[in-house]
């Protein structure tokens, strides 16, 4: 009998060794019961489709491996955290909650930095369980390959419960495999009635408006060091005139546009081959102060941008004390034992070796920047503030992210400076800036780039819209490179303007742009020929004075469907596009007895009669999105040249020959201007083989 006993200690005491059993005292409540899954933002149209759970995986008994493709685990992608509810089939008496996390930072798997646990009676309203054990994680901040697992264990008072919910925060991938709730049966102690939610609500609006004072539009421009193609960070003053003033098909400059101009490290590329962005390997001194050399560059960026402005500022007869307003990047520091330079003037080369070196560096590079403005003395550029150069905050790069986002603000705020912060879309951090304290955050919606996003376009962005409102976020506009070439690209950066200009998110928040490096996107819309392409350019300067008009209803019922011609001159009328859409037609049947011109971009036709035509005609056209018929129009033409006083088709006709004339003059003068300079060159070749004859 002592030898079956001690037999079945080993035996148990192997299995929790490895994982597969937990000792514990009581029953596991939750096995073999169903378990939902909520995510802490706005999801299902986004990223909910690559989540890896079913109801019973957290509670069949199969207890994942120290292996990503284990079928045992769940696993749940972004959308800042989850909610998991159980209901445990009636009130029980709970003290112990178990779980366990799959751990390895570098492939993006990451155990939660937070858990907390709620209680309920009906499964509506929850209380907070006081988590003795505390509810941080047992967070693994290792960065190497080893794949490691984390066991989570909860410990509270005995809390009667019929419903359990657990939340906690999600870092890029978390698997997480059983949910183990040990109690018993049955319970005599009063439920709590202090009841919170599980998921603050939230601020409910957009990041204000005026959260950047007088910024609320900026266009991102790339700088730094990039031997092999200069001019993607080398921006010229051509460049800066498209973007800060409104440029007509005309390319004169009618109003201002963006008011606000931040300049990014182009892919953090610099000459050590280090990288100035938060991945990546170490910098030295000499790459921030090739950085320092790009933007203080006597004929690029800063100094450009200011002559742009000036120039602005002329034709459009402004105020002399409005400005460009201006943010720059800071290289991300990044503690090691590599020399970096002797930044603080001792003499002596430093190393960033410890946090508070992250700090010292970053407080070097502001002075140098305060110093070149000072000396360069512009009269039409203002330093606004700074880019945190990273757009989510992890921990998976370096073990000091979260404290340093939060101290580098600090930072600038001392010095009076803002500290702007473009996440990518459900980025880690994002629901943290009451900790952050970042002056705003505008969120990119990625659409444009992620195809894992493109499923449903609208579905994603109003998952968007409503993560915005939830954690009081802006937005980044972004057009891809690849429009250039097919304008149908473009549709994506349309959903942004279509659900922007619907939802508050076009006048209600502040806006950052991403359109590329070089002379961007936006600026090769501006000077082309393709009124599809200029669309991108006219739209988005609508966007920002807030006047963009693109109702779901692309084409609308009423157009010009019948015209009436008294005389010889041209008549004309409208399409019945909705709103500031563009569209392109094709005549589908001309008309018989006359000519008609459908214009694309203007949302206008014209009709010109044939000459002594008395009577009806008819022509029908097709009108194009994206090159896909969305509708068909045929108008009527309704000709009666019989003017009170005349009997005049004859004389109608005369005017109209006369018209015509002129027309065909004003058409035929450049020919006629290049004929005679092409005769007059001639001649002068003559003139020179005789002259060069007799001599």
């Amino acid at each position: 009998m002592k030898r079956v006993c001690f037999a079945l200690l080993v035996t148990a005491f192997l299995l929790n060794i490895f994982g597969v059993f937990a000792l514990a005292d009581g029953e596991n409540l939750a096995s073999g019961r169903e378990v939902t899954a909520e995510s802490h933002i706005a999801n299902g149209k986004s990223y909910a489709e690559m989540d890896r759970f079913t109801s019973k995986i957290l509670t069949d008994g199969k207890y994942g491996r120290a292996d990503f493709g284990d079928s045992a685990w769940a696993k749940f992608y972004r959308a800042t955290g989850r909610i998991l509810k159980i209901d445990l089939g009636e009130n029980c008496t709970v003290d112990r909650i178990v779980t366990r996390f799959l751990q390895n930072s570098q492939a993006g798997v990451v155990a939660p930095k937070k858990i907390e646990v709620f209680v309920s009676q009906d499964g509506n309203n929850f209380a907070r369980v006081e988590n003795l054990s505390g509810n941080q994680s047992p967070f693994l901040p290792s960065r190497t390959n080893n794949t490691e697992i984390a066991k989570y264990e909860m410990t509270f008072k005995p809390t009667a419960a019929r419903y359990i919910a657990l939340s906690f925060d999600v870092t890029v991938n978390t698997f997480i495999d059983e949910l183990e709730i040990y109690g018993s049966r049955g319970s005599t102690l009063t439920p709590p009635t202090d009841f919170c939610d599980i998921i603050e609500k939230g601020k409910g609006e957009y990041l204000n408006r005026d959260a950047l004072g007088g910024v609320h539009d900026i266009v991102c421009f790339h700088a730094g060091y990039s031997p092999e193609n200069e001019a993607l960070v080398n921006n010229t003053r051509d460049s800066f005139l498209y973007y800060i003033g409104y440029r007509d098909e005309n390319r004169k400059v009618v109003d201002t546009m963006f008011d606000a101009v931040m300049f990014l490290t182009l892919q953090g590329k610099c000459p050590s081959g280090g990288n100035l962005t938060i991945s990546g390997g170490q910098t030295v001194m000499s790459d921030w102060i090739t950085l320092l050399d790009n933007y203080f560059h006597p004929e690029f960026n800063l100094f450009a941008l200011d002559e742009a402005t000036a120039e602005m500022k002329e034709t459009l007869k402004l105020d002399e004390s409005y400005k460009t307003s201006v943010y720059l990047t800071i290289p991300y520091p990044k503690i090691g034992d590599i020399e970096f330079g002797d930044y603080d003037g001792d003499g002596k080369v430093d190393k960033i070796d410890c946090y508070q070196a992250t700090l010292d560096v970053t407080k070097w590079f502001m002075d140098e920047v305060d110093k070149r403005f000072a000396e360069a003395d512009f009269k039409n550029i203002e330093l606004k503030g700074y880019f945190c150069n990273s757009e989510g905050i992890t921990r998976q790069n370096h073990d000091f992210e979260w404290d340093f986002a939060r101290d580098a603000a600090k930072l600038m705020h001392d010095r009076g400076l803002q500290c702007v912060m473009i996440p990518y879309y459900q980025a880690v951090g994002i629901d943290a800036n009451d900790e952050f304290k970042f002056d705003a955050m505008l969120m990119q919606p990625n659409l444009s780039f992620n195809d894992s996003l493109k499923d449903d376009p609208e579905g994603m962005m109003e998952d968007f819209a409503q993560t915005a409102k939830q954690l009081g976020l802006g937005i980044q506009m972004e057009i891809a490179d690849g429009v250039r070439w097919d304008a149908s690209l473009g549709k994506f950066y349309e959903q942004y303007l279509v659900s922007a200009s619907q939802n508050g998110l076009m006048t209600d928040t502040v806006h950052a742009y991403y359109n590329g490096a070089g002379p961007g996107v936006f600026y090769d819309c501006a000077v082309s020929t393709n009124p599809e392409l200029r669309w991108y350019y006219d739209a988005t300067y609508k966007f920002i004075k807030g006047t963009l008009s693109l109702p779901t209803e692309k084409v609308s019922t009423e157009y010009t469907s019948e015209l009436t011609v008294t005389d010889n001159k041209r008549v004309s009328g409208e399409t019945g596009v909705n709103g500031d859409w563009h569209c392109t037609y094709k005549m589908k049947q001309s008309p018989k007895n006359g000519f008609a011109n459908l214009t694309n971009g203007s949302g206008t036709f014209t009709y010109l009669a044939d000459r002594k035509f008395n009577g009806t005609d008819t022509f029908t056209f097709e009108i194009l999105y994206n090159g896909e018929v969305i509708a068909e129009r045929t108008v009527t033409v309704n000709v009666d040249r019989e003017i009170q006083g005349e009997s005049s088709v004859e004389a109608s006709v005369e005017e109209s020959v006369a018209d015509i004339v002129e027309e065909e003059k004003a058409s035929a003068l450049p020919f006629i201007i290049g004929g005679i300079a092409m005769i007059a060159v001639i001649i002068l070749v003559i003139v020179i083989i005789i002259w060069k004859k007799r001599k």
